[in-house]
């Protein structure tokens, strides 16, 4: 069992915790978004991918308190992690996606995990487990370069696509290794689904152009353009909750589009990053409170920004040592992870 004390940061806007993985540097971390195995995390590093599952909720001076947490309680506050299954793969991954299909249920059965992990060999990994000893693993060979970014659809469990600096995004059906192709007119950077609209599939390129590819037709359908006075575009995401709401990071700004109303200006956050170590970046919005939304930078003193939708203006700020890899919400409440080195950083945000 691995544990960790949450230290309360000032104002008690947000509490926060770390704690060391094993020799590994963390280069990519995902929570599962899906509630059959919200207590799934899984991080990547130089030649291997860890699965973890969260033992419990919170637990706020000694009493488990999952509520306490979301609203902002006080106290030292601990998580506790127990390790599951690891998976080899003799390659730096830079990216994690978890499949539907994975649950966390104490049904032995029914528990397994399934996810992608995007590798420097340009390859992408489907890994899988019943964690009762049974593991696989299966390279997709498709792109000719890196690998950015991959995500798994939010209904279909065998259904992935994934981005990369070969212009292509791949969709890929993993049963079968079979995939569709969408060239793209510059580097993907970024790919995500919507379970409101799953067979629409949103990519964000590195020129700025985020477009939205309708599966049942293979055609291209609303189409947002970022200033191009702000390339690059780092990182994007689609709102979980407001289907019609991306965040995109470019140029070191947060900008929100309302895909509804394409020729509609974003509503600019303004500058939030410094413009080094740009193509790192990442936002993300939360699983679970439409409204807040976070960004990183990998500087070699990081920052990690919250905002929230009601008052852009007003982030707030916070630092971790030694450059900044990976960001992911929990699934059910409002706590993201981001890695650092050989650590995952764990925040908690306040309502």
């Amino acid at each position: 069992m691995l544990t960790a004390p949450v230290s309360t940061a000032s104002k008690g806007r947000r509490k926060t915790d770390h704690w060391t993985v094993r020799s590994d540097a963390v280069h990519a971390v995902e929570f599962s978004p899906f509630p059959q195995s919200a207590s799934f995390l899984a991080y990547g590093g130089d030649s291997r991918v860890v699965v973890l599952q969260q033992q419990g909720g919170f637990v706020e001076d000694g009493v488990d308190n999952a509520a306490g947490c979301a609203a902002g309680g006080s106290g030292t506050v601990r998580l506790r992690f127990e390790y599951l299954v690891e998976f080899c793969l003799g390659v730096r991954v830079s990216a994690i996606a978890w499949s539907c299909v994975a649950s966390d249920s104490g049904n032995s059965a029914v528990r397994r995990v399934k996810l992608a992990a995007a590798a420097h060999d340009f390859k992408v990994y489907v890994l899988s487990s019943n964690l009762m000893g049974e593991v696989s693993t299966n390279a997709l060979s498709g792109h000719a370069s890196y690998v950015n970014d991959c995500a798994f659809s939010p209904t279909a469990g065998d259904l992935l696509a994934t981005v990369g600096d070969d212009l292509l995004c791949l969709v890929w059906n993993t049963s079968t290794s079979d995939a569709i192709r969408f060239k793209l007119t510059s580097p993907g950077r970024s790919v995500c689904w919507h379970v409101s609209k799953s067979r629409h599939l949103m990519v964000a390129e590195q020129r700025g152009v985020i477009r939205f590819f309708d599966l049942d037709t293979e055609t291209v359908g609303t189409v947002l353009q970022v200033d191009p006075a702000l390339a690059p575009l780092t990182s994007a995401h689609w709102n979980p909750i407001g289907e019609s709401i991306v965040g995109v990071l470019a140029g070191g700004r947060l900008l929100v589009f309302d895909k509804d109303f394409p020729a509609e200006d974003p509503i600019d956050q303004g500058p939030l990053h410094a413009p080094a170590n740009a193509n790192t970046r990442l936002v993300r919005w939360c699983n679970c409170n439409r409204d807040f939304i976070a960004t990183t930078n990998s500087a070699l003193r990081a920052n990690v920004r919250v905002s929230h939708s009601a008052h852009f203006n007003a982030p707030d700020v916070r630092s971790q040592p030694r450059g900044c890899s990976g960001l992911s919400w929990h699934a059910e409440l409002p706590c993201f992870v981001t890695g650092g080195e050989a650590n995952l950083h764990f925040w908690f945000v306040a309502a």
